[in-house]
């Protein structure tokens, strides 16, 4: 006796392109090519292009905080993002380091009172 909803078949298969297909049967994904640097040796990036020539090429919108700069990230010029985000890891940090010192000082203490 069934209890439920009855299943649906799944569809069937549909046939992939023969100039993908391997050996053990499985379809393979499309490798992509280096198409817009010479770097053809290394591996994709983006855009068609290696890690070093994208970044160096590749991006070309402008920051919020520097116009005449090219975003890095979070709308930010790539000075900016690693002044805010140092500072911000440091603030983090220190924060760390002040609540292990306060556990500290505190299992001290109750040590004493025993």
């Amino acid at each position: 006796m069934i209890i439920g909803k009855k299943r649906r078949r799944r569809p069937e298969k549909k046939e992939k392109a023969p100039d993908l297909e391997t050996t053990s049967g499985c379809f393979a994904r499309k490798k992509k090519e280096i198409t817009n640097c010479e770097h053809v040796d290394q591996k994709f990036y983006a855009k068609g292009m290696c890690k070093n020539c994208y970044h160096k090429k590749g991006r070309t919108k402008p920051a919020n905080c520097c116009p005449n700069k090219t975003m890095y990230s979070r709308n930010l010029c790539q000075n900016c993002y690693m002044k805010y985000y140092g500072k911000q890891r440091r603030r983090d940090n220190r924060e760390h380091k002040l609540d292990e010192a306060n556990l500290f000082a505190e299992s001290d203490q109750d040590k004493s009172i025993v």
